[in-house]
C-alpha cells in the first residue's frame, strides 16, 4: 500500500509543467495598445497544430516599460522524463496578442524569460 502511494506521488511529480517562453519579437498595433508577440515553437504536427499550448500570458506595465511573460506547456511531451524524444533545434513562428491598458508610447518592452529588451516592429497601417 505504501509503495503504491509513493509511486503515485512520484508519477504525479512527472506531469508536464508550463514554462516561460522567450519572445523573439513584438509587433505594435497602430494605436499602440495591442502587442503581437512572436515565439518560436517546435515543429507543427501532421494535423496542423503545435505541441505547445499557451496557458498564461501577461503584460505587466510600468511608466517606463512593459514586461511580457508567456507560459506554455508541451502537450506532446511525455509525462515521464525517461521516455523523452529528441527534438530539432529548428523553431517555427507562433503569434499571440496581448492588450495594454494604455498605449506603449516610448516605453521599452522586456522579456520576462530573458530579462532583455524585445525587438519592436511596427504593425500594418
Amino acid at each position: 500500500m505504501l509503495l503504491a502511494l509513493g509511486l503515485a506521488v512520484s508519477v504525479a511529480g512527472c506531469s508536464i509543467q508550463p514554462s516561460l517562453y522567450s519572445v523573439s519579437s513584438i509587433t505594435v498595433s497602430p494605436d499602440g495598445r495591442t502587442l503581437t508577440a512572436e515565439l518560436l515553437f517546435s515543429k507543427v504536427e501532421p494535423d496542423g497544430r503545435f505541441c505547445q499550448e499557451i496557458v498564461d500570458k501577461t503584460a505587466t506595465e510600468s511608466p517606463t516599460s512593459v514586461t511580457i511573460a508567456i507560459q506554455a506547456k508541451n502537450s506532446c511531451q511525455s509525462a515521464f522524463p525517461w521516455s523523452s524524444e529528441s527534438s530539432s533545434l529548428v523553431g517555427y513562428p507562433f503569434k499571440t496578442s496581448l492588450t495594454l491598458k494604455s498605449p506603449l508610447g516610448d516605453r521599452k518592452v522586456l522579456d520576462k524569460f530573458s530579462g532583455e529588451n524585445i525587438a519592436l516592429r511596427e504593425g500594418p497601417q
